[in-house]
């Protein structure tokens, strides 16, 4: 299992995900995302995290110990996105992919970014969400980061995919349901829940 983590939850903070993967015999390799934490990968970049995820499945697959015929991306909020990027961008080194609460376009976008200092969190979420996309101001960010991170406007969507199964709920005030229901209308078939 490739966890892969969110805007506000770390690798250091998901011992417990990694407990409940190892009782079951399954290998954890837990990563964080580009623009949180100390992950490599340039938050600039839109694409730099195709390399990150490049590297860490030649990794997992250099180790005897793994199956690399059997990894599973799980990605949680804002992983999710990465998680369903991975899918469509690494189709072929995955055996499935699980976006869990993830964001796919509508979260990026000028709308909804409009109310993310008032959802379910008891903070305001403009700074993280600055800080994790790079931008130098909130301005900047409404303006380009959907252009340059949704999904669909990139055209990873329209491609082939593994198995992908979406997790999220209708009052998901971070990411939206519209985020995995569009995902029906590209690319191959998903799953969801």
């Amino acid at each position: 299992m490739l966890l892969i983590t969110g805007l506000d939850g770390h690798r250091p903070d998901n011992s417990e995900r990694s407990d409940e993967a190892l009782k079951r015999g399954w290998a954890s390799v837990q990563c964080d995302i580009p623009g949180v934490a100390d992950c490599p990968a340039n938050k600039r970049d839109p694409n730099s995290s195709d390399r990150l995820f490049s590297s860490i499945l030649e990794w997992i697959d250099a180790q005897p110990e793994f199956d690399s015929r059997k990894i599973v991306a799980w990605g949680l909020s804002a992983g999710g996105y990465y998680a369903i990027r991975l899918a469509h961008t690494h189709s072929d080194k995955l055996a499935g992919a699980v976006g869990h609460g993830a964001g796919t376009h509508h979260y990026i976008g000028k709308e909804w970014l409009a109310h993310a200092d008032h959802h379910e969190y008891p903070f305001d979420l403009s700074r993280p969400y600055l800080s994790k996309y790079g931008y130098s101001s909130w301005e900047e960010l409404l303006e380009k980061c959907q252009k340059e991170y949704s999904l669909v406007e990139n055209g990873i969507v329209n491609k082939k995919s593994c198995r992908l199964l979406l997790m999220n709920g209708l009052l998901d005030g971070c990411m939206p349901i519209e985020d995995s229901m569009l995902l029906f209308e590209y690319g191959s078939p998903k799953e969801a829940r």
